[in-house]
């Protein structure tokens, strides 16, 4: 229980670092260098969070696993857990070099990338990086306690959300903030390696724990965190990269900052609570079921979380527009029903994972995963097949009519799985 408040405290402190980034760094950004140069920023960075769809992570279901060998203090599993989670990301950095390549080749009559290949290769180092710090926050996190990595993640996001618009006043080239935002990438890279201090495991890469048996274990159980992963970075970093990719540039600063307002900040209020959720829920499921009384209270908790939806969706609808035009001092137009519909469009999404927490929490995800990468690639398909890219409007309604089926398909997924998995009375 203390490691639940604990986590809960700092993921709530995350969640305010965010608040605070997220509406910081787009104003400063656009207030210091410029709207076209923040829609080229969101582009290029993009680019890594699109191919990352194509990693194999592992880092979750991994460290759940990484738990449970620690409390049977089984350390040599728990190093070859480790071992072989830190080989996997090695393989992720050359699938992402390989498929960089690709795209740039046939891409190879893009302006934008023919104009700013130097930093191409800036996006490669950020990204392996990116890729190696997975495994040395799984060792920060396996033991149940969030608040070294959350309190290095704190500290590097708000100080790359200052120092990157300020770096206008000492930098005279836009093109170098991305060599200052690799800089802090790689200090970042070294604090966590200097703050992992575990004797129970070798933070140093060791080839003698590498096994192949174990990596197909560690994939075995991951499919359904990997799918769900891939599936939200193609409809959301994925469509940004997509569309920037036919040089339809001018409407991404809109696309992420009404996101980041009305999408991704009432998912991140929820996130603060979903971690420790799944935890929770993992702790309480015992000889493969789940206590009907604790199901009442999951229950219970879907119940509650829809009114405050309702409650949300109108505080929204009233005032969103306001705010947005304050935050961004009216720098970017937006109307009202975009407003309500990438509203509508997070609150279905929050209440799918609500829904679907224990099939997550015991790693009975694949059938979830796996539909949600399908709908999200067909309607982000259907949008540029239609080329819609400038009627925002219909490619958001066609995004929000996916996500209605994906939470129709973790309903009955969930009702079944649960329904095969309750004990009637407390033991």
């Amino acid at each position: 229980m203390k490691n639940f408040k604990t986590n809960i405290n700092f993921k709530i402190f995350l969640f305010f670092q965010q608040i605070f980034s997220q509406l910081l760094f787009p104003t400063l950004m656009i207030l210091f260098w410029g709207k076209d140069n923040f829609n080229l920023w969101i582009y290029f960075l993009s680019i890594p969070l699109f191919f990352s769809f194509m990693q194999i992570s592992v880092a979750e279901p991994a460290r759940n696993e990484m738990a449970l060998e620690y409390k049977k203090k089984n350390f040599i599993k728990l190093n070859e857990i480790y071992q072989n989670v830190f080989f996997l990301n090695v393989i992720n950095i050359f699938i992402f070099i390989i498929l960089l390549i690709f795209y740039l080749i046939i891409n190879d009559q893009s302006n934008i990338l023919k104009n700013n290949q130097e930093l191409i290769f800036i996006i490669i180092l950020i990204s392996a990086l990116s890729f190696l710090n997975s495994p040395l926050i799984m060792l920060l996190n396996y033991k149940g306690n969030l608040k070294n990595s959350l309190f290095i993640e704190i500290f590097f996001n708000v100080s790359i959300s200052i120092i990157i618009p300020l770096s206008h006043f000492f930098l005279k080239n836009f093109y170098y903030t991305f060599y200052l935002l690799c800089s802090i990438s790689i200090l970042k890279f070294l604090v966590f390696f200097y703050v992992i201090d575990d004797d129970k495991i070798n933070k140093f890469f060791n080839l003698k724990l590498f096994s192949f048996k174990e990596i197909k274990r560690i994939f075995k159980y991951s499919i359904g965190f990997n799918t769900e992963i891939m599936s939200t970075l193609f409809k959301g970093p994925g469509l940004i990269f997509l569309i920037g990719s036919t040089n339809f540039i001018t409407s991404l600063a809109l696309i992420q900052t009404a996101r980041t307002l009305f999408y991704y900040l009432p998912i991140k209020i929820f996130y603060i609570f979903y971690t420790p959720l799944i935890f929770e829920t993992n702790k309480r499921y015992k000889n493969h079921q789940f206590n009907k009384d604790d199901l009442k209270k999951f229950y219970l908790l879907i119940l509650v979380v829809s009114i405050l939806f309702i409650l949300f969706y109108l505080i929204v609808s009233a005032t969103g527009l306001y705010i947005y035009e304050f935050w961004l001092r009216k720098e970017i137009i937006i109307n009202k029903e975009l407003i309500k519909i990438i509203t509508v469009d997070s609150l279905i999404v929050i209440l799918g994972l609500i829904i679907t927490i224990p099939l997550k929490a015991i790693n009975k995800y694949n059938i979830i995963g796996s539909c949600d990468l399908i709908l999200n690639v067909m309607s982000v398909l259907i949008i540029f097949y239609l080329e819609i890219y400038a009627n925002l409007i219909l490619m958001f309604k066609i995004l929000l009519f996916f996500s209605i089926l994906n939470l129709l398909i973790r309903l009955l997924v969930a009702y079944f799985f649960i329904k095969n998995n309750t004990k009637q009375k407390v033991v």
